[in-house]
């Protein structure tokens, strides 16, 4: 669309090795280089094919799983940003200790990957 707010003309469906993915929420970051790319809620970051951005690229596929801390199940809303030189991967997390009208109390936390798309640095 030209405008953020539509009207949107020709959608398509996302799809990652063929498979629609049925996911909601996702995040995308335009790279400086105008690469797209995709955080989507399964906590998996990826290149979208610069063709027409409806197609992960497979080769592309990281699963930030690995970062995150191991004593709190990752929740919801990954998301991909940049700042200046340095990528940020932001996602909610449970904290399980504290409980909030029945449900968990979601908490922000924020990676420093060195993406995309060279080495990412295991945590010590």
């Amino acid at each position: 669309a030209a405008s953020p707010i539509g009207p949107f003309v020709n959608p398509k469906v996302m799809t990652i090795h063929g498979e629609p993915i049925d996911e909601i929420d996702p995040s995308v970051l335009v790279d400086d280089d105008g690469k797209v790319y995709l955080a989507f809620p399964n906590f998996y970051i990826a290149q979208l094919d610069p063709s027409d951005y409806s197609r992960v690229l497979p080769e592309t596929i990281v699963s930030m799983l690995p970062w995150m801390p191991q004593d709190n199940e990752p929740f919801e809303g990954p998301s991909l940003k940049k700042n200046g030189k340095i990528y940020y991967y932001i996602y909610i997390y449970k904290i399980t200790e504290r409980k909030r009208m029945g449900g968990y109390l979601p908490v922000w936390l924020i990676l420093q990957p060195n993406l995309p798309w060279g080495p990412i640095p295991m945590p010590a």
